[in-house]
């Protein structure tokens, strides 16, 4: 018996039919390099969408897709080197540059999702004047680059 392969098309389409499944999303980037590279950009259409109350945890993904400048610029106004016990290393880069998938920008919801980032991991360290008129607009300055 033969074994009968899927066109490359016909896994997009499955994929794309479980965009709003998440769960199931992020198993298909475990199958091979193919359905990797086919799943991410679905999954960082819109990735602030999820609902759950750990959304704010893609920040941390984020930091990564930063270039040097806005790196620096965060490290100089957060005043560490380390955000969330992850070292904001320039020259690390992450496998995919998620911000350039991004397809649904509403700036109410990522602010909440950078504030809810800040609330858990950084409370106490900055005020939330300074956080929004410092922090937020690096952020903000990133995605849009992408």
């Amino acid at each position: 018996m033969t074994l009968v392969y899927l066109t490359d098309d016909c896994i997009y389409y499955i994929l794309y039919y479980l965009q709003n499944n998440h769960s199931t999303l992020f198993n298909c980037l475990l199958v091979n390099r193919f359905w990797c590279k086919s799943t991410i950009p679905l999954l960082y259409a819109n990735p602030f969408a999820n609902i759950s109350k750990k959304r704010y945890l893609i920040i941390s993904t984020l930091i990564f897709c930063f270039d040097k400048t806005e790196i620096s610029q965060l490290k100089n106004q957060l005043g560490l080197s380390q955000v969330n016990n992850i070292i904001i290393d320039e020259g690390h880069k992450p496998l995919f540059e998620y911000l350039k998938y991004l397809e649904d920008y509403k700036y109410s919801i990522i602010n909440s999702v950078i504030y809810g980032w800040f609330a858990k991991y950084h409370s106490g360290l900055l005020s939330f004047q300074k956080l929004y008129n410092d922090i937020i607009p690096i952020f903000h300055q990133s995605i849009l680059r992408q």
